[in-house]
């Protein structure tokens, strides 16, 4: 029989995006697992709203001058609750979610699950400091297990690739049918984007090119 944890998510983004509705699916399969999981999140945010329970602690944002507050705040949670494993997703809760490992008195284990590229060295001392304090590191693409091989200040026997994971098709679908359905030409070139709207995501740049396309009288959609 497999041992059921009690586990602690941190995550104070306050985007919309992939990495948001990962923490809320992967809290709830947890939970339907077994497992007993708790959850840290920021005011005023879609994971604030999504994770709405008891068992879900909404903090105002952030700042370097309460940083320590919080800490010692969600440390003495983890000790008031047992809490086996402390995970963070976001690159901006690492600080914090150190800082929480070094005040904490009780034996809580920290895993980084890393979602973005890794596209510089971080085994300056700094760094050093810091992943310390991680116990396992997980990436959701086998480039990004490379990267953190590569740049982070850490043991590769202590990184794992964990995808994120998607919903199995059940049976097949008629993709021209998709198609046709959705109004879509099935003889011009098609160009999907999906993710959310920000600068980050470079959405900019495929409107740069589809004017390219069609400066040159190229027929897509």
């Amino acid at each position: 029989m497999h041992r059921k944890y009690r586990i602690l998510e941190l995550c104070l983004s306050d985007g919309q995006g992939g990495l948001e509705l990962y923490v809320v699916k992967i809290i709830g399969q947890l939970r339907a697992r077994g497992h007993t999981v708790y959850s840290i999140t920021r005011n005023e945010t879609f994971l604030c709203s999504a994770l709405q329970s008891e068992w879900n602690i909404c903090l105002e944002r952030p700042a370097l001058f309460n940083l320590l507050r919080h800490a010692k705040q969600i440390a003495r949670s983890i000790e008031h609750n047992k809490i086996d494993i402390l995970r963070i997703n976001w690159g901006h809760d690492l600080l914090l979610a150190c800082m929480v490992r070094y005040l904490c008195r009780w034996p809580v284990k920290l895993i980084y699950s890393r979602h973005m590229r890794i596209t510089r060295s971080k085994k300056d001392l700094y760094h050093r400091i810091l992943y310390r304090k991680v116990d396992f590191f997980t990436a959701t693409t086998g480039n990004l297990l490379q990267e953190a091989e590569q740049f982070l200040p850490m043991n590769p026997s202590d990184m794992a690739l964990l995808y994120i994971g998607i919903t199995p098709v059940v049976g097949t679908r008629d993709c021209k049918k998709f198609l046709s359905d959705v109004e879509l030409n099935l003889g011009i070139f098609t160009v999907g984007c999906f993710s959310r709207i920000e600068q980050a995501k470079g959405q900019h740049i495929l409107v740069d090119a589809l004017q390219v396309l069609r400066s040159k009288n190229l027929q897509f959609q």
